[in-house]
Order: structure tokens, then C-alpha cells, then sequence
């Protein structure tokens, strides 16, 4: 079973990864002029498929945690801009809030019978 401190862990570590990949590949070439290069690659268009569906489903998340349109709107850009830093960022952000796995992940900012109407 994950609890508080390993979903932590492997939160951030996953964070340390992604900032370490995304910093030496910009060394090595711009994103703008990779952009140029790569469309073309049926691979890497499935690859931006298969993350914008993960970064949607996550934002949906995100919605349901939230009640503030502004917040959801800023998350929607951060989502679309920064893509999995805002997730693990969120995430983050999350476990440190609540200090309890199923307040971090699964309740919601919004009363419980807004919800009601979706059961069936």
C-alpha cells in the first residue's frame, strides 16, 4: 500500500526527472526548432495525443478538486503550457495541503449533493 511519504517521494522524483530531461534536451536543441523538425513523425504524433488525452483526464481531476473558476482556468493554461510539471506540481500541492492520502486525492472543495445529480 502507498501511503503519504512514498507518494511524495515518487511525486518528486518524477518532478527531478522531467525538469533534468527537459533541461538537457534544451541544451541540446530548441524546442521551437525541434517543432520545425518532427511533425511529420507519425510516432510523435502519437506520443502528443496520448499526453494531451492523460493532461485532459488529469484536468478533470483538477476541476473536481476545485471550485473556483479562475483557479480552473489557470490550471487549464498551466496544464496546456507545462503539461506534466502542473500535474505533479498539483499533486504536490495537494499532499501538502491535506497531510491525508484520501483528502489529497479523492474529496473535493465542492459539497457533496452538487454531485448527487450525476448518480444514478
Amino acid at each position: 500500500m502507498i501511503n503519504m511519504k512514498k507518494l511524495v517521494i515518487i511525486s518528486t522524483l518524477l518532478f527531478i526527472a522531467l525538469l533534468w530531461a527537459t533541461t538537457t534536451a534544451s541544451y541540446e536543441e530548441s524546442v521551437f526548432a525541434a517543432i520545425k523538425r518532427i511533425p511529420n513523425d507519425k510516432w510523435f504524433t502519437a506520443t502528443i495525443i496520448d499526453f494531451y488525452n492523460n493532461q485532459l483526464l488529469i484536468f478533470f481531476w483538477m476541476v473536481y478538486k476545485e471550485k473556483n473558476p479562475l483557479t480552473i482556468l489557470t490550471l487549464f493554461v498551466l496544464s496546456i503550457c507545462f503539461g506534466s510539471f502542473t500535474s505533479i506540481g498539483y499533486l504536490l500541492y495537494q499532499l501538502y495541503k491535506h497531510k491525508d492520502i484520501q483528502q489529497a486525492l479523492i474529496f473535493s472543495k465542492r459539497k457533496s449533493n452538487e454531485f448527487n445529480r450525476f448518480s444514478a
